[in-house]
């Protein structure tokens, strides 16, 4: 295939083939893109009536449905995400265009009385919510689909045009979803692809009113640091841990066994919330070792087109190579029990597709930085514990915080780690893996800054605006 020199090429992750070019956007693009959408913050967007922002919502659903086969084909092929995985994806992002239709029609604000303290009076407060103006909304690799309509379908719910600057590694699936709004009034939807300082020079410019970050905290607080006071929102990495307690019955503890393998190892671990660390209390942990093994090894590797595929491969060769230093240098400078290389890739597998690994500590051996550091791969750390509290303390040490998984059936073990664990969230009897597509996501400390989530979105895209009724 012949493609453009001056021009971004795709490449299948897997088979290594080119699936084609994208061109980067000129600067006088991107000025014009820009200024369209201001100009609709202003104008059309401002003053859409909500039936409006929710039918052009609706519009783009029924088309995603329509070409629901292509995205599954194009992300399995463009980001080497497995077949199934892919459609959940595709799933997942109809209900997102249709929850954020159902927002756009519900977005109006609240009431406040006046008289609820003592030097108030008789009446009503209106909180409006209005929209700040131009998103710009900077998106990764790993879930191209899912993630940019995360902040596209609440931008336009709320009345804010929006310009996505899509992954490089994800340019044609971006591509294809920015076309299902091909319908929407003239500057409400823009793609731009540009370079690391076309894009903070574009996040700087006074005429985008907030920036959505989804990528590696480094970026992230990199490009947050260099945008003064603008509002932004950040979604950033984690290393999310998976604590099992010994009071699971023998049927709850193998399902928690199943979920783990999977939340580990599923795309190869190419996610903020893939399960990094699992932590056992020590009465089971001899049966959890092999419940775990167990189910890692009925998990398929390799072609992501195969149904049966579990974790396909990583993005890139650099990627893989970064990973495999990762492994090498774990094993040596770290406090290993076993390093066990759980299942394999099936035969003829290129060198992106990794060795799932499991590595197993002890219970005094020291974190080190495999533990706090976000991996994005498909490797687990494992290690037994005798209390909660040093459970909570090796979840609470390192600079992440997004989500963690609590498998236990005591509700007072649960409040408590619900309590005293300090992430944006906690999911009990799964996986840290698992996101509703509505809930309020995001995390604390290094891990990000604001919630995204259709409604908790369209918050931070909004400034609130008060409005003192008479009596």
């Amino acid at each position: 295939m012949a493609v453009p020199s001056d021009a971004l090429i795709s490449t299948d992750p897997y088979t290594g083939k080119v699936l084609g070019s994208t061109p980067w956007s000129s600067s006088l693009e991107v000025e014009r893109a820009l200024t369209a959408a201001h100009a609709a913050a202003e104008g059309s967007a401002r003053a859409a009536p909500a039936h409006e922002r929710a039918a052009l919502l609706r519009e783009a659903e029924r088309k995603l449905r329509e070409r629901r086969a292509a995205f599954v084909d194009l992300m399995v092929r463009e980001v080497g995400k497995p077949v199934t995985y892919a459609e959940v994806e595709v799933d997942r992002a109809l209900g997102v265009l249709s929850r954020a239709a159902g927002e756009a029609e519900r977005w109006g604000g609240e009431w406040l009385p006046l008289d609820a303290a003592p030097s108030g009076r008789q009446g009503l407060g209106w909180i409006l919510r209005e929209p700040r103006g131009t998103v710009l909304g900077i998106t990764p690799f790993n879930f191209p689909l899912n993630l940019l309509l995360h902040k596209l379908a609440p931008a336009l719910a709320c009345g804010c045009p929006i310009l996505i600057k899509p992954s490089p590694r994800a340019p044609l699936t971006a591509r294809a979803t920015v076309e299902l709004f091909d319908h929407a009034p003239h500057g409400w939807v823009g793609l731009v692809m540009t370079g690391d300082e076309s894009t903070l020079r574009l996040a700087a410019d006074p005429r985008v009113a907030t920036v959505s970050f989804t990528g590696s905290s480094d970026v992230g607080w990199k490009l947050r640091s260099q945008l003064g006071g603008k509002p932004v929102v950040l979604e950033l990495g984690g290393n999310a841990w998976a604590l099992v307690g010994d009071d699971l019955d023998p049927a709850a503890l193998a399902q928690a066994a199943r979920k783990i393998a999977r939340g580990a190892f599923g795309y190869a671990g190419q996610s903020c919330i893939s399960v990094q660390n699992v932590a056992v209390q020590s009465g089971i942990w001899p049966r959890f070792r092999e419940l775990f093994h167990a189910e890692v090894r009925d998990l398929a590797f390799g072609d992501p087109s195969d149904r049966r595929t579990v974790s396909g491969p990583v993005i890139t060769a650099e990627a893989a190579r970064r990973i495999r230093s990762t492994l090498a240098t774990a094993a040596e400078k770290s406090r290993v029990e076993s390093a066990l290389r759980v299942g394999a890739p099936s035969e003829g597998a290129p060198d992106t597709v990794l060795t799932p690994t499991a590595l197993e500590y002890v219970e005094e051996s020291p974190l080190s930085s495999i533990h706090l550091q976000e991996v994005f791969a498909p490797l687990v750390t494992l290690r037994p514990f005798s209390r909660w509290e040093t459970a909570v303390e090796w979840v609470n040490r390192g600079a992440f915080g997004l989500q963690a998984g609590v498998f236990s059936q005591r509700w007072p073990t649960i409040h408590r780690l619900a309590r005293d664990l300090r992430v944006g969230g906690v999911v009990v009897g799964d996986a840290p893996t698992v996101r509703f597509d509505h809930q309020p996501y995001g995390g604390v400390k290094q891990s990000g800054l604001g919630r995204e989530g259709i409604r908790w979105a369209m918050e931070e895209f909004t400034e609130a605006k008060f409005v003192a009724l008479g009596e």
